[in-house]
């Protein structure tokens, strides 16, 4: 009995250990642009439950409209007593559970002839790569954490719908970006979600089947996502095209500062030797008095090495094994993110840098690290557990100690 559950009772406890941990003092946590939402929930979602807001002398954003449905129900919780550092504590014990379960479940779904020890590495590693330690979780966005949750099982429900050819699984996705709708509270965050998507249709329809299907699953899941979310995507919308913002832009954002600002950023952290370790170079080399300064203990010279031998592993076993059609996938979607990642920074940065001035909207992804890293840590997450899977059983196999009529190593 305990078998069949026993990976939901892992994730669980793990989970639970963290959050324990962190909200131990009873103390509310808050970071970045999103501040301390659960000090006040009930001032939150008055405040972003309107696209016009009074804040700042007032002003309209239709940034905040799609944080609804998570403020609703935790501020109605919090009206009825239950303290915002036990709301919080739940809202991350979620997030944590689904960034697990969602990425086991996605390695179950597409390697299924490999041991759940697979599934298992591909899941904490998605959990606990370098881009995540810095990006997701010290940073502490709700938006953010939200999305990096929701992606793998985005994409899980997203792949069941094409294997089974079913329309049903673009109806249940768009009801759980219902759900999760805070987490497109970012335009980049809604960029990445259907490059995703429009990706996997477009290898699957190049490498599984080439049907009419495949296309009309996509524009079927993509309607329904409009219209299920249109009640925050219009006030996006919206407010692209109000006067307000077209001052704001014109003031503060150009195109020739977006590029600065591209170029910059990229000088700083699209250094491929970062990328293709998941590192934000800087976070990585201070303490920034964190407990123990543990972001320095990356920077360590045995550590770097450990890095680069489980990063060139990783590559080069997904290559031997570029045959298997969803490994190809995901070695895509790392070497694309790479890409993306490293901005204007070389190797071929004039590229990117024609494609940020052509294309209108990839001028969301100035900051290319922050944006467009968690391809990174989607692509190469399943390509970890296959590697760590093969090298143990290659090491168990050519063991003194092997036996095989009774070799368990691909236990």
């Amino acid at each position: 009995m305990l078998k069949k559950y026993r990976t939901h009772i892992i994730f669980f406890a793990v989970s639970l250990l963290l959050v324990s941990y962190w909200f131990r003092n009873g103390n509310t946590w808050g970071a970045g642009e999103t501040g301390n939402p659960f000090y006040n929930l009930s001032q939150m979602l008055a405040i972003s439950g309107w696209a016009w807001g009074n804040q700042i002398l007032g002003g309209s954003s239709g940034l905040t409209v799609a944080s609804v449905p998570v403020h609703a129900v935790l501020a109605f919780l919090q009206q009825n007593g239950v303290p915002g550092f036990v709301l919080q504590a739940a809202f991350f014990f979620i997030v944590l559970y689904l960034s697990l379960y969602g990425m086991y479940a996605l390695a179950r779904e597409l390697f299924p002839k490999y041991k759940e020890s697979m599934w298992l590495l591909a899941a904490f590693f998605y959990l606990i790569n370098p881009y995540s330690l810095m990006n997701i979780w010290n940073r502490f966005l709700l938006n953010t954490v939200l999305f990096y949750a929701l992606l793998p099982l985005g994409l899980l429900i997203f792949i069941k719908g094409l294997n089974s050819k079913r329309y049903y699984y673009g109806l249940v996705l768009g009801l759980v970006t219902v759900l999760c709708s805070y987490a497109f509270g970012a335009p980049a965050q809604t960029i990445i979600f259907w490059f995703i998507l429009f990706f996997t249709c477009f290898f699957y329809f190049i490498f599984f089947e080439k049907s009419w299907f495949v296309i009309k699953y996509f524009l079927f899941t993509f309607f329904l996502w409009l219209v299920f979310n249109f009640w925050w995507v219009s006030q996006q919308i919206y407010f692209r095209l109000s006067q307000t913002y077209l001052i704001a832009t014109n003031l503060f954002f150009t195109s020739s500062g977006n590029l600065d600002a591209l170029t910059f950023l990229s000088t700083i952290l699209g250094k491929v030797q970062n990328v293709l370790l998941l590192q934000h170079g800087p976070f990585f080399k201070e303490g920034y008095n964190l407990p123990f300064s543990w972001p320095t203990f990356y920077s360590l010279i045995p550590t770097l090495l450990l890095q680069w031998l489980v990063t060139l592993s990783i590559l080069a076993i997904a290559i031997k094994k570029i045959k298997e059609k969803w490994i190809l996938y995901f070695l895509t979607v790392f070497i694309v993110g790479v890409f993306f990642v490293k901005g204007n920074a070389p190797p071929l940065g004039e590229l990117f840098t024609l494609l940020f001035q052509k294309v209108t909207f990839l001028q969301f992804l100035r900051n290319p690290f922050e944006k467009t890293g968690i391809l990174l840590a989607l692509g190469l997450s399943p390509l970890f557990g296959i590697a760590i899977y093969e090298i143990s059983n290659y090491f168990c196999n050519n063991s003194i100690f092997y036996i095989p009529q009774k070799s368990n190593c691909r236990n």
